[in-house]
């Protein structure tokens, strides 16, 4: 990465103040009354934009952007998302698909493990609240015949709604549990949605 301008973020420096544009177009111009000291590095991937500002812009800098943003984010824009790579069925998870799709490693900011989500499942036994501080929550589900463990770490909290809903859809990372010689199939959830 290098320090310097894209054409869709352009720094306009000027004596008291700097445009930032954030779409190219006139109607998305921010104007900005502080003096950029430097713009960088910006990566394409993302279109991020490091700001570098002497102490004495901050608060003008950070009081002009709030209001910017509070004008034209809705809640929609501040809602996370899930991007998910395909819907499938339990059975389809075999241990021969899933370490197809580990081999796609290293996983990491520009090439995200594969994620996924289940047409309806049912839960097969009651969540188990797991981990040292009780933060975890374990559990199976269950479409026809197959079965597979379910991990939703950091959801412990959510056992009791969870157990009051037997069916619903996983959004989810396919894992190969490999422990006591037994290589299994296992869901990381990352979301769930209730059934109908």
């Amino acid at each position: 990465m290098s320090h310097g301008y894209l054409p869709q973020f352009p720094a306009v420096r000027g004596a008291q103040h700097a445009f930032l544009t954030a779409g190219g177009t006139d109607d998305q111009r921010v104007d900005v009354p502080v003096i950029i000291v430097r713009v960088g590095p910006l990566s394409l991937v993302d279109a991020n934009v490091n700001i570098v500002l002497s102490a004495d812009q901050v608060e003008a800098f950070t009081n002009t952007f709030l209001a910017e943003a509070a004008q034209r984010l809705t809640p929609a824009d501040l809602r996370p998302k899930l991007y998910l790579d395909d819907e499938v069925e339990l059975a389809q998870l075999t241990s021969e698909v899933v370490e197809s799709l580990q081999r796609m490693a290293p996983f990491g900011v520009d090439n995200p493990r594969p994620r996924l989500a289940t047409t309806e499942v049912e839960l097969a036994e009651e969540p188990r609240v797991v981990g040292q501080r009780g933060n975890h929550l374990q559990f199976t589900v269950r479409q026809g015949r197959t079965y597979r463990k379910a991990i939703a770490f950091g959801r412990g909290k959510y056992a009791a709604e969870l157990a009051d809903h037997h069916r619903l859809r996983l959004a989810f990372e396919p894992l190969i549990n490999d422990w006591n010689n037994r290589r299994r199939v296992e869901l990381r959830v990352l979301d769930w949605k209730w059934g109908d």
